[in-house]
């Protein structure tokens, strides 16, 4: 399968991953030929910068402070990993840039970052140190946009009832 899912494998993620995979299916023939023919099914979405679903299965499962340490360590190991992968990438250090994009693919949609968990998963998948440029600045790019709108929903997260 071309897309990854973060551990806990969370319904909604499954999918999602899904629905980019696998090739839409054909409506159901009509029922006797009559005029009411099955709907066509979902268009997939693009992946979301963020996803708040993630958010919401760790914050019904977890403390609410555990919740805010966890998301506040992973926005600062990523900015690190970024940092990191960008200096791999121009160094042309293929297996630390696969090294540090599994492990950003592994956390990233936990938290709801689902584009750059997918762009992260792609990277991974990479052969040539050259092809690696573009899918880091992006990686960078969802990132930013992903972080932003994860602080946002921390900071609108209501604990969960005893």
């Amino acid at each position: 399968m071309d897309g990854h899912i973060a551990k806990p494998i969370l319904e909604p993620a499954l999918w999602s991953a899904l629905e980019r995979v696998l090739p839409p299916r054909a409506p159901a023939p009509a029922l006797h030929g009559g005029p009411h023919a099955a709907a066509l099914p979902p268009v997939p979405r693009p992946p979301a910068d963020f996803s708040p679903w993630a958010l919401e299965s760790l914050a019904s499962s977890l403390p609410h402070a555990t919740v805010h340490a966890l998301a506040q360590r992973f926005m600062h190991d990523l900015q690190q990993r970024l940092e990191h992968l960008g200096r791999c990438s121009s160094a042309g250090d293929l297996p630390q840039q696969h090294h540090l994009a599994h492990q950003i693919a592994g956390t990233a949609e936990t938290f709801g970052l689902e584009r750059l968990g997918i762009l992260a998963a792609a990277l991974v998948r990479t052969h040539a140190p050259g092809d690696a440029a573009s899918t880091v600045e992006a990686m960078r790019s969802a990132a930013h946009s992903g972080m932003g709108q994860l602080q946002e929903a921390l900071a609108g997260l209501k604990p969960r009832a005893a």
